[in-house]
């Protein structure tokens, strides 16, 4: 607590007074000196009543040597002047304080602000890292815990386009990589003596890096989630202690946000998937509403094309052959190619001068048409455009496949498209070739709906069941084209046939498993009772079409018909 001049100073002609410095620095030895030309410098100790506060530097000139009245004089006003530097002191620690919470205030507002967008917020922590700390450049890495890779999209504010390939190292390579790996602070003074620092990146870029600070970004459970890359102190040599402080807290708010941020990504995502399944399944909950029940070409039949779709483009790897645009219109065409299906070709329509051959017919393929404006008619309903985010040149690119795709499940359209198939298969084919992209669509349909014949014996015999039912009625249908309110109003009332067949079924049948006993039975019921009886009948029995020809005759009274028709019910 005494003071000392310092009579031999480094530079020639210097004078100075040290004194022992306790308080904040306890131990520490303050020394200044200054130049003898027209002031001496003389240090003395600051006391206040408890202990040693401090000391200052009096002056006088040089004509006189310091006598131990002048050490009095000087420690007598420095028990005044401790109270004043002890505030001084503390009142720049509390301006610091101020201006570290003040800067950390509007960093978590920048930040909280852009929690929707990971680049964005990026971004920001870019910017406001390098306003705190007066660097150069900085660049921010996430870490990857799959590829355990630091990844990066932001370098210096920049961030990387959609169509560029991210910056990635290994998570345990470099400065960052030490960095995520120890969870530790880096502050490097030289990068260059460093042996962490790789030199390569400025001697192909011309720019110098002087010093770095690198510090770790870690989540509330206080593990890294990324790295900050702060490079080049701007005002000053290096990086210092209050920029690691800094740092530290300003690391924090960004791991909160980025945390934040990346969670709302991840219940975005799972929202929007959400909701294009629930949309998806909307529209494929339409297309089955879309589809009648007629005994073949039903919601079963679109099902089983889809499916086989499905297995093409497994198993022959469609990818290397078709864009993925086109397999996706491939794939919904087969279940919308049979929409509406009325269970009758494109001749009975014709035949029949129906509404839908009035529509069609001068284009030609009326019900492939026809099945087409269904599906249109489902993306337009509300709920079920599966096509809504793409763009509008995606987006008639996609109708136009459709059309052509369902256009191609005509057989007809199958065969004028043959000899150019065939052409095709003989030059080779070529992916970058949109006219042999669109043959093999058109083929790949066509299969897909010719695939029942390929399946297992049991299903390709139930199947050709069900077909022939379907052509069966389509034939009754053209049989009495007169008669087709009646054959349907029949076809309603099948309760009432199926107890006239259950009573044949429980009757016992001759050895011979024949049913010729019933032709008798039958022809004599046609003569006992109206002509009318006879057409239900083999309706429900076709097998005795073949062996009895009933002729439906006009009948002269007009209440007998009704009397008839009330009896079965219609």
């Amino acid at each position: 607590q005494r003071g000392a001049q310092a009579n031999h100073l480094p530079s020639p002609g210097a004078f100075g007074f040290c004194l022992p410095w306790s308080g904040p620095h306890r131990g520490a030895v303050l020394c200044v000196w200054g130049a003898l030309t027209h002031f001496t410098p003389i240090w003395a100790p600051a006391v206040t009543p408890t202990r040693e506060r401090g000391r200052e530097r009096g002056e006088r000139e040089r004509e006189r040597e310091y006598t131990e009245a002048d050490e009095r004089k000087i420690q007598h006003c420095f028990c005044y002047t401790s109270t004043v530097l002890t505030s001084t002191l503390a009142f720049q620690k509390e301006q610091k304080l101020k201006f570290e919470c003040q800067a950390l205030l509007q960093v978590a507002k920048n930040l909280f602000t852009h929690l929707d967008d990971v680049s964005v917020l990026l971004q920001e922590i870019i910017i406001e890292a390098r306003n705190l700390s007066n660097a150069e450049i900085c660049s921010v890495f996430l870490l990857d815990r799959l590829s355990h890779e630091l990844v990066a999209k932001v370098f210096d504010g920049g961030v990387v386009n959609d169509d560029e390939k991210e910056f990635r190292i290994p998570a345990d390579q470099g400065i960052a990589g030490h960095v995520a790996t120890t969870g530790k602070i880096l502050n490097i003074k030289d990068a260059y003596s460093h042996p962490l620092f790789y030199r390569g990146v400025d001697d192909s870029t011309g720019f110098r890096t002087r010093n770095i600070l690198c510090f770790p970004i870690k989540d509330e459970n206080n593990e890294v989630i990324g790295v900050a890359e702060l490079v080049n102190k701007t005002n000053g040599p290096w990086f210092n202690r209050f920029d690691e402080d800094l740092a530290t807290a300003f690391s924090i708010y960004c791991g909160i946000s980025i945390a934040h941020s990346l969670l709302y990504k991840k219940v975005h995502e799972a929202q929007f998937r959400s909701h294009l399944a629930n949309e998806m399944m909307i529209f494929c909950l339409m297309v089955k509403k879309g589809y009648r029940d007629p005994p073949y070409h039903n919601w079963m039949h679109a099902f089983s094309v889809s499916h086989f779709c499905y297995l093409l483009y497994k198993n022959l790897e469609l990818s290397n052959y078709l864009e993925d645009i086109e397999i996706f219109a491939l794939f919904v065409s087969c279940m919308c190619h049979d929409l509406d299906h009325r269970g009758t070709n494109n001749s009975f329509q014709v035949a029949s001068q129906s509404v839908l051959a009035a529509l069609y017919s001068s284009e030609g393929s009326v019900m492939e048409r026809h099945h087409f404006a269904q599906a249109i008619a489902i993306l337009n309903t509300h709920g079920c455009n599966i096509f809504e985010k793409f763009s509008r040149k995606d987006y008639q690119r996609m109708l136009d496949l459709m059309r052509d795709i369902i256009l191609a499940t005509d057989l007809a359209h199958h065969l004028r498209i043959f000899k150019d198939l065939q052409k095709m298969a003989d030059a080779g084919y070529n992916a970058k070739n949109r006219t042999h992209r669109s043959l093999l669509l058109c083929l790949l349909m066509t299969s897909c709906d010719l695939s029942d014949q390929t399946k297992g014996w049991k299903t390709t015999r139930k199947i050709a069941e069900l077909i022939y039912k379907e052509f069966f009625s389509q034939g009754d249908l053209e049989l009495f084209p007169k008669s087709a309110e009646l054959y349907e109003r029949v076809a309603a009332n099948r309760e009432q046939w199926t107890k006239v067949s259950h009573k044949f079924t429980i009757r016992g049948l001759p050895s011979n498993n024949s049913l010729d006993f019933l032709d008798e039975e039958m022809r004599l019921n046609c003569h006992e009772s109206s002509p009318l009886f006879a057409y239900p009948l083999t309706c429900m029995f076709p097998a005795f079409q073949q062996d009895v020809l009933i002729e439906v005759s006009p009948l002269d009274n007009q209440n007998e018909v009704e009397k008839d028709a009330s009896l079965w019910g219609l």
